[in-house]
């Protein structure tokens, strides 16, 4: 079918005129039983990028971009391009030769590609040695119908049959979830640590039915993972079941990733984090920009002042947004709201500045434009209170004392009285880091005082 419409693209500006969207290439006969694989195109990558197939089966792309448009083009021409112009529009293609073929976003340029095999024997991973690293988030799909149980252990929720094998770890230990969810068969999930010829399942490491993820009887399970350590995963179906799984590993989410775990920020620190498992749960509508997968902290100035807030450094378009309010009730900020070239960064890197109230808690909600995430720096500045003068240590010398003192510099004066009642500034002194020394020639006074001005 021909579609016609205008989407403007952030990036260049560009304006597409019109695409004409396939439902699918042919290429030559189709194999009996043949998979069907889909992958997600996000708004800066194909998930996954490589999708492993056999001779006769087809790839759907599915666009989860809610905001913007995408292409799956043929780095070597071989299809006409399949346009995705609006959220979950799809583009399919079925293969029907071995072979290796690249494409890619012709809007965004990242790339993907399809690796054909004419094999008709069990899948790569298939045993323990040929498991699939999986990356969190990224969903992975096979059809299982050839697969062996060769060496497969026995879980301790019943035998699994025709399964297959993924790994995966972590860089920080936590909850991880996996899940099969919308597999076209009964499956089970067992997961391991150990080595291929020395496997040993992790506690409550495995699951037939009704899970933390999935309903009814698809598996799904969740553990306590530690940072650095291959977990090897084994999925196949219950009473030697099979058919087209699909598996992903998720990670929870940060623990800013709601309002009301927003966290704190001092004046001056700069707080680092990986966005890429944010959730778009209770995320506002900030009035600058489409944003989701935020996350939030707050800040509390110390003094009335001008506060500037900024996620100079981040390696992803982000937006920022202030509020004041209770997060069931928040109120954004006037002028508080930044996309792009805000007053402390340039690029799409985003800052505010707005006049802050001393005492009033101001919540920060940062996110990535178009759902993009990555690693976010965010700092916060201005509305300092000043540092009260500490008294320290006092010598005395012959016609001089020096008294010790802390303060932020031009926060105080020093004044000399002989009465406890009137009181002069002292310009005689002598300063030299947190110390004063003051002459005293003549007829001293008796008394000295250091005060804020």
């Amino acid at each position: 079918m021909v579609k016609v419409s205008a989407v403007q693209t952030k990036s260049s500006g560009r304006v597409l005129k019109f695409a004409i969207i396939l439902p699918f290439l042919f290429f030559a006969t189709v194999q009996l039983h043949a998979t069907t694989y889909f992958v997600n195109v996000n708004p800066s990558s194909f998930s996954p990028s490589t999708a492993n197939i056999a001779v006769g089966d087809s790839v759907i792309w599915q666009n989860q971009d809610d905001t913007f448009s995408h292409t799956v083009t043929s780095t070597t021409g071989l299809w006409t391009a399949g346009y995705l112009l609006d959220y979950q529009d799809t583009f399919g293609l079925t293969f029907n030769s071995a072979g290796t073929f690249p494409y890619y976003d012709q809007f965004d340029n990242f790339t993907g590609t399809v690796v054909v095999s004419s094999a008709s024997g069990p899948p790569a991973n298939d045993l323990c040695s040929g498991a699939v690293a999986m990356t969190a988030g990224t969903p992975y799909s096979v059809n299982t119908a050839n697969a062996t149980s060769t060496s497969d252990p026995t879980s301790s929720c019943g035998t699994i049959g025709k399964g297959v094998w993924y790994t995966f770890s972590t860089s920080s230990s936590g909850a991880i979830t996996i899940s099969t969810c919308g597999s076209s068969f009964d499956t089970m999930l067992a997961i391991y640590t150990g080595s291929c010829g020395a496997l040993t399942q992790v506690s409550g490491g495995c699951n037939d039915d009704n899970g933390p993820g999935c309903v009814a009887t698809t598996a799904s399970l969740t553990f306590n993972a530690t940072a650095g350590v291959t977990y090897r995963v084994l999925a196949g179906g219950k009473s030697g079941a099979s058919g087209n799984l699909n598996i992903v590993a998720t990670l929870p989410p940060p623990t800013n990733d709601q309002c009301n775990g927003a966290i704190a920020m001092t004046a001056g620190t700069v707080y680092t984090m990986n966005t890429a498992t944010a959730t778009a749960t209770g995320d506002p509508a900030p009035s600058c920009g489409s944003t989701s997968k935020g996350v939030w902290y707050s800040y509390t100035p110390g003094a009335s002042d001008t506060v500037t807030i900024s996620t100079c450094g981040s390696d992803f378009d982000t937006i920022l947004a202030a509020y004041t309010g209770t997060c069931g009730s928040l109120v954004e900020v006037a002028g508080a709201c930044n996309d792009d070239n805000g007053p402390s960064c340039t690029g799409t890197a985003a800052s505010i500045n707005f006049s802050a109230v001393a005492g009033t808690t101001y919540r920060i909600f940062v996110g990535g434009y178009a759902a993009g995430t990555g690693n976010l720096q965010i700092v916060a500045t201005g509305g300092v209170a000043a540092k009260p003068i500490q008294i320290d240590q006092r010598t005395y010398t012959l016609g001089q004392f020096q008294q010790g003192f802390s303060s932020d510099p031009g926060n105080f004066l020093v004044q000399s009285s002989s009465n406890l009642v009137q009181w002069s500034t002292v310009t005689n002194i002598t300063s030299t880091g947190h110390a004063i020394a003051i002459d005293t020639p003549g007829a001293p006074a008796r008394f000295y005082r250091v005060k804020t001005p």
